[in-house]
């Protein structure tokens, strides 16, 4: 994390706009993702170790607007973005109908691939189908 950025945990309160405007500093998310977490339940904590981690979980149950959400959208990766719209389909919605196995079992998704998916999905409240 940068010294000259103050993490949300360095102080008892934060704003929603402090919160943001670290998280915008500190990670780089596709701005339909960040667009599409505004409004949500968000919790979060910033794991200390050799390199800090942040862990952002959402409650939110899934709407309309983030299973129409495209695939390009979700990922940063055009590798994965294409991988997927061949072997899934075009939508958000049409990926958690899967399982992670069933992901993992595109040919050229890795697991590091599928990790990064799954993030994805779990920032807009979202996982595989179990």
């Amino acid at each position: 994390m940068n010294e000259s950025t103050t993490s949300p945990t360095e102080s008892n309160a934060v704003t929603e706009e402090q919160f943001w405007a670290w998280l915008q500093s500190e990670v780089s998310l596709p701005h339909s993702l960040v667009k599409a977490l505004h409004g949500q339940t968000i919790t979060y904590r910033v794991e200390r170790s050799a390199v800090d981690r942040l862990v952002v979980e959402v409650a939110a149950t899934p709407t309309a607007d983030k299973l129409a959400m495209p695939i390009e959208e979700l990922c940063a990766s055009a590798r994965i973005t294409n991988r997927l719209k061949i072997y899934v389909g075009n939508t958000v919605g049409d990926l958690i109908a899967l399982t992670e196995a069933d992901v993992l079992g595109i040919r050229g998704l890795s697991q590091p691939s599928v990790n990064e998916v799954k993030r994805s999905l779990r920032l807009l409240g979202l996982e595989f189908r179990k």
